[in-house]
């Protein structure tokens, strides 16, 4: 069925909303149901409704542009910096060790007669991740900005820039020109220099004297990343790392939240398209390639545990976040079709190869929504059944702050209303001992500079909350949601602890009255937060009113 450019569109924006309506009906990620809409409508197994996926790929290429432009609005500088020891160990043990891990374990699968040539580019493309998988289920899930998600950009960068080193010497890959891998590092510094400069000393003076124009301060934004996105394409640097640099030379200027939230909208309607193309790619498949691609993703599994579980003692950052990365980075990378088609086109690998490459991503992208998404649910069953906690106790050991064994007040879980609490307390009274139960030892030098202990423990697991007995606190506070929490909520939080310490007096945070209600029906001291606000903004509405009125009343008086 032969269809035209806008009628592809158009029908697969409708299925893809059909799709999912049922899935988040279904309560399951929208993802599936986008890469369900490609898996119908493609000529693979599905109904050969669309048969040219380069209609629908050339404009979800779009998509990841812009995707990877906000992701670099978000890029602080100073986060980058202050975990680079963390992102440049794991980036290298990630890409490297990885690779060898995967290579040394497909060189001996008999399953099939693949040249060394194949089985090293199968090692390279299964060892890089989908930067737009992982990026949109992490923002889906608020979970940029905690520890394991900027770790996890971190290697994502690393690998894209390995990618695009790859492809730099790719066509001469029995060959390759070294010189040609130092020309592209060289080339992708010198654009990464070349934006700063410009959106210092140019761009955003431009915004700066059109801000009074939303509009307008979009358009350019738009018009600076495809800018700088081009310039990165004829200089020999991928599109996608251009988009990357231009949103992250933007990231410290003022503008930068009101462009991610004007452009976030466009970005999705390009990116549902992305995740189209990638069912539209299935072939043909039969009973091997099907059981090739899953011992396949077996191999990935070990590797993405092993290449950065073995730093958990090193960096001293416990299993916890180092686990959560490492699920974070099982989908197979949009980059590895890139790589697996000009290998193609090179004769380096056969159409074999390429489609094993191509139906391992698929599948991984289809698993990986549920594996990012229930990461943390994941951690505390398999912590529970190998006693992962056992093995954390070594660690916690060494970190552990043990000036004192007890504790006047214990705070359950870090966030900045933690940091806040702190200040408040130690302002009043210095000598107030505090201890912040965590699971993120990244934080033990903020809670230093606050003057505050730090303890590890896992929330989800009531085996863990009961190693803080030894710290007989009097007072317990935590200002954790279930939109925070991972792995349990609000209610049996405060149920496991109340069990551990009865007779602490314990205040737990609510947002909603119907979490409040449920909280406090289980005994416990709740604070609710979305009523303190209500109430203090009403009260600044009716001081307004009342001072309003007043004035008024005295000038109809004089």
């Amino acid at each position: 069925m032969h269809t035209s450019f806008l009628t592809d569109i158009a029908i697969s924006i409708i299925i893809s909303s059909l799709l999912a309506l049922i899935m988040k009906f279904l309560k399951q990620p929208l993802i599936i149901g986008y890469i369900s809409t490609g898996l119908i409508l493609g000529p693979g197994i599905g109904l050969g409704i669309i048969t040219n996926i380069n209609n629908i790929e050339l404009i979800s290429e779009i998509g990841l542009i812009f995707l990877l432009f906000i992701i670099g609005t978000e890029l602080k500088l100073k986060d980058m910096i202050e975990k680079g020891k963390d992102i440049i160990i794991l980036s290298l043990s990630q890409t490297f060790v990885g690779f060898l891990i995967i290579f040394a374990l497909i060189k001996n699968l008999n399953l099939f007669e693949l040249s060394i040539t194949e089985k090293l580019y199968l090692s390279f493309a299964l060892n890089i991740t989908s930067t737009l998988i992982v990026i949109k289920t992490l923002k889906d899930k608020f979970e940029i900005q905690t520890f394991a998600g900027k770790i996890t950009i971190g290697i994502l960068i690393f690998q894209d820039l390995v990618a695009t080193l790859f492809l730099a010497f790719q066509k001469d890959f029995s060959n390759p020109k070294f010189y040609e891998i130092f020309k592209s590092i060289s080339l992708t510094f010198l654009l990464l220099l070349f934006a700063f400069i410009s959106s210092r000393y140019l761009f955003l003076k431009i915004i700066s004297k059109n801000s009074n124009s939303i509009e307008l301060v979009i358009l350019l934004s738009i018009a600076y990343c495809f800018a700088i996105s081009s310039l990165a394409s004829l200089i020999g640097v991928s599109k996608e790392m251009g988009a990357l640099i231009a949103g992250f030379s933007l990231g410290n200027s003022p503008y930068s939240q009101e462009i991610v939230i004007r452009i976030t909208s466009i970005r999705d309607f390009f990116v549902t398209l992305f995740f189209v193309s990638l069912g539209l790619k299935l072939p043909h498949i039969n009973n091997q390639l099907l059981l090739i691609s899953f011992y396949i993703i077996l191999i990935i599994i070990v590797s993405r545990f092993l290449s950065i579980l073995i730093f958990y003692k090193i960096l001293k950052i416990g299993i916890r976040p180092l686990f959560i990365t490492s699920i974070n980075l099982f989908p197979i990378s949009e980059f590895s079709l890139v790589i697996s088609s000009l290998g193609l086109s090179y004769k380096h690998i056969s159409d074999f190869t390429s489609a094993i490459i191509l139906i391992t991503m698929i599948i991984t992208s289809l698993i990986s929504s549920y594996l990012i998404n229930y990461s943390h649910q994941i951690y505390a069953f398999i912590a529970r059944i190998i006693g992962i906690e056992k093995i954390d106790e070594n660690f916690i050991k060494e970190k552990e702050i043990q000036e004192s064994s007890l504790t006047d007040v214990l705070i359950l879980g870090f966030n900045t209303l933690t940091a806040e609490i702190v200040k408040s307390i130690k302002s009043k009274n210095p000598l107030i001992r505090i201890t912040v139960a965590d699971f993120n030892a990244a934080n033990i030098k903020i809670l230093e500079k606050l003057g505050a202990n730090w303890i590890y423990v896992d929330l989800s697991n009531i085996q863990s909350i009961k190693r803080l007995e030894k710290l007989n606190p009097p007072f317990i506070v935590s200002p954790m949601t279930n939109m925070i929490l991972k792995g349990i909520d609000v209610v049996n939080l405060y149920l496991n602890v109340k069990s551990i310490f009865p007779k602490s007096k314990i205040i737990f945070l609510s947002e909603t009255e119907e979490e409040q209600d449920r909280l406090s029906e289980a005994g416990a001291k709740v604070i609710n937060k979305s009523k303190i606000l209500t109430q203090r903004f009403i009260r600044e509405i009716f001081s307004y009113y009342k001072k309003t009125n007043k004035n008024n009343q005295e000038n109809l008086q004089n």
